[in-house]
């Protein structure tokens, strides 16, 4: 599963950071440069792949493996993609401990409206940058 779940993280553009509620875990990706990096090691392994199975395709079929399935023992050999978070930030420490007492149904909503919130207050920070500067 993390496997799976490592090839969807890096066909984002984006970092990514994950949130275990019942366990109480933050895990995340390395920042930008570092998972841009990352993302191109993915994308051109995968590429090499795709090129290996397509050549196997192309060979008439006394030639071909009998292997059937596609496996990836080599990506799996790499490290996860995400990493355990020894500290949280004090934002989002108390982002996690108001979710916890609010009913479930509600806390999508919560999150979303927390998230406009840290948008508005970046802008306000950038806005303050750009005028002091």
């Amino acid at each position: 599963m993390r496997f799976k779940l490592d090839m969807a993280v890096l066909d984002s553009n984006v970092p990514t950071t994950i949130v275990d509620m019942s366990k109480l875990t933050v895990k995340q990706t390395p920042l930008f440069p570092q998972y841009r990096k990352l993302q191109k090691d993915y994308r051109d392994w995968v590429k090499v792949q795709l090129e290996d199975d397509l050549v196997k395709y192309l060979q008439p079929p006394s030639e071909r493996s009998t292997s059937s399935g596609i496996t990836y023992p080599e990506w799996k050999k790499q490290p996860s993609v995400f990493h355990k978070m020894d500290s949280v930030a004090p934002m989002v420490k108390s982002l996690l401990d108001e979710i916890r007492i609010i009913p479930t149904r509600l806390r999508e909503a919560y999150v979303r409206q927390w998230r406009r919130w840290l948008v508005r207050r970046a802008i306000a920070f950038i806005q303050f940058s750009k005028n002091e500067g």
